[in-house]
């Protein structure tokens, strides 16, 4: 029996011994690093955080062999990630901590009571989150009192709350999934290199096209596909397998369009989800009408003498990807333009000129074109013209007796502005002076007893309302008179008329 005995216990310790040779000269599976981020405590409120729980769960975990992530990297990181919340974290932030802090694993925690009333306990819930696919690989929920912890002889028997933190730590990390704590990445977190979406702004019906280039990986490779509003596109790779594009039509309705990039794997059950860009579909185009400054409406058209300044007004403002300033003479004969890329200037001004010089009086009609992002075009125009020449008096003088009669006419177009009548004697003497605003005027003048008609003299002045202006002179207006009756016709004016600029 003894001899029995000795030969098991000898064939036990050199398998044992085997087991460990064997052990040891086995390359070890890869050890993901663990990134513990800190405990929220909502006994403190949904912005508490128990730092000493965390740094207990951190070190039992190196106590049982992981590997862990330095705190002072996790906190870190939280910093420069800007992350001022603890409990949770956004996958995006998840998938950076494998690239920036060689983290395997998240693990995320919330102590969901911690008291003293009606006694002292504990709860603490978490979750442990595989950083290459961003998916809960395991949870531990539990919960600790001093009435649970009951000892015979109150031997060990934990008494405040400094004593049941570590136990249920222990108990979290007794619990820890085993399976996972060496497991090797599947698939790797698929980065973009590169991604494109042209045109921007479309019109209804225009072609829209998405590219993406992503960076290789030696997992298996997903469907590509980009998802714009409601729709699902799927998307067509290189000869290399890492450049992906489609291409699709606008719909009718006008409106701004997410463009999402979705990567599947479906035998890998995985899916992710990145929005790249957006596109806006514009079926309307711009509403805008034009403003002129320094002209004014004359019979259906808008007169100026000098230059004219033409202010575009937009109903709505949006950008615009050119324009367009032309001028056309009456006959639809192209005399000039001016075009650009990007927004119009607030304003132009024409001097009413041409390459040549001054433009000669007449009619004129200003065009101005824009085009908003998408293509759609608006067009706003005005017929202008050209006034420059003086304004010219009908002056009509006749004689009664003892009286002269002045009828001072206008049978211009441009409306009169002001005008201004004298009538005086050779040595100054002021016979007549009128002034007004508006014609035809009829004035009498009576001759004080021994004037000497013959010695009589009269001014003419008038302005027009686009500032116009000239003057006539009458030397000898008697004189003029008897010309009147010997050529037996109306009084026509132009007696010596000069520009006034």
């Amino acid at each position: 029996m003894k001899m029995l005995l000795r030969t098991f216990t000898l064939i036990m310790l050199v398998l044992t011994f085997s087991s460990v040779c064997l052990a040891a000269g086995a390359p070890a599976p890869p050890r993901m690093a663990i990134a513990v981020f800190p405990l929220q405590d909502l006994s403190d409120g949904r912005n508490g955080v128990n730092l000493h729980m965390t740094e207990l769960l951190a070190e039992s975990l190196e106590g049982a062999g992981q590997t862990v992530v330095s705190p002072d990297e996790v906190i870190e990181f939280m910093a420069a990630s800007r992350i001022r919340t603890v409990g949770h974290l956004e996958s995006y932030y998840i998938s950076r901590t494998r690239t920036e802090l060689d983290a395997g694993f998240v693990l995320l925690g919330t102590v969901t009571h911690r008291g003293d009333a009606p006694e002292s306990s504990v709860g603490l819930v978490l979750s442990l989150v595989r950083t290459s696919d961003i998916r809960t690989v395991w949870t531990y929920a539990g919960s600790m009192g001093i009435s649970d912890e009951l000892k015979p002889l109150a031997i060990t028997q934990p008494k405040s709350l400094a004593d049941l933190e570590p136990r249920l730590i222990y108990e979290a990390v007794a619990n820890w999934p085993r399976e996972f704590a060496g497991e090797v990445q599947r698939t790797k977190i698929v980065g973009i290199d590169t991604s494109l979406l042209e045109p921007r702004n479309v019109r209804p019906g225009d072609e829209v096209r998405c590219q993406v280039r992503l960076r290789e990986t030696d997992g298996p490779p997903p469907e590509v596909y980009f998802k714009a509003g409601d729709d699902l596109h799927p998307a067509t790779a290189n000869t290399r397998g890492n450049t992906f594009s489609a291409t699709w039509l606008a719909g009718e309705k006008s409106g701004r369009y997410t463009v999402t990039l979705i990567l599947d794997w479906p035998l890998l059950d995985r899916r992710e989800e990145t929005i790249l860009s957006f596109y806006v579909v514009d079926s309307k185009p711009p509403e805008f009408d034009i403003q002129l400054v320094g002209a004014m409406p004359i019979n259906g058209v808008y007169g100026f003498k000098g230059s004219l300044v033409l202010i575009p007004r937009f109903t709505q403002r949006e950008p615009l990807s050119r324009w367009r300033f032309a001028l056309y003479s009456d006959g639809d004969t192209l005399i000039g333009e001016m075009s650009e890329t990007g927004e119009m200037p607030p304003s132009f001004e024409w001097s009413a000129r041409d390459q040549l010089g001054l433009l000669k009086d007449g009619r004129y009609k200003t065009v101005v074109e824009i085009w908003d992002l998408a293509g759609n075009m608006a067009t706003a125009s005005r017929q202008v013209e050209i006034f420059r020449k003086p304004p010219k008096a009908d002056l009509t003088l006749s004689r009664a007796k003892e009286k002269i009669v002045v009828d001072l006419k206008h049978s211009g177009r441009v409306p009169i502005e002001s005008w201004r009548l004298e009538i005086l004697t050779v040595d100054g003497t002021i016979l007549l002076q009128e002034e007004g605003v508006k014609l035809p005027a009829k004035k009498e003048i009576t001759l004080p007893a021994g004037t000497d008609v013959n010695k009589l003299q009269g001014y003419v002045a008038i302005r027009d309302a686009l500032g116009n202006t000239s003057q006539e002179k009458i030397e000898e207006l008697v004189s003029f008179l008897q010309a009147q009756r010997q050529e037996k016709k109306p009084a026509g004016t132009s007696h010596g008329w000069v520009d006034q600029f």
